[in-house]
């Protein structure tokens, strides 16, 4: 919340901080839902020869697929087109990626 600047009580201030800031609620009390991921990788081994080696890797990122929201909008600006609390960002879905390598 911001005061008018003609009402700021610091006469003494900078002309570029014209705006008087105050915490109107006690800070932490708009916490983000608690951030979970679980990523897995497996990894199986195929030998050839005597020095050879294929391997195949899957890897799965947020294996339970949670959608937990990472940021919002944390202002409340008049010149903004967002309002307070606008989610800008959503954790990632579940991402399968598969790997070869090979070893000689």
């Amino acid at each position: 919340m911001f005061l008018d600047p003609d009402i700021d009580p610091d006469g003494t201030g900078m002309w570029w901080e014209n705006d008087l800031m105050i915490f109107a609620e006690k800070r932490g009390s708009r916490r983000l839902p608690a951030f979970k991921i679980l990523n897995l990788r497996a990894e199986k081994f195929f030998i050839f020869g005597n020095n050879m080696r294929l391997a195949v890797l899957v890897d799965v990122f947020n294996v339970f697929n949670w959608d937990t929201v990472t940021y919002v909008e944390n202002q409340l600006s008049p010149w903004s087109e967002y309002q307070f609390g606008f989610v800008w960002d959503i954790q990632n879905m579940r991402t399968w990626k598969l790997g070869f390598r090979f070893e000689f």
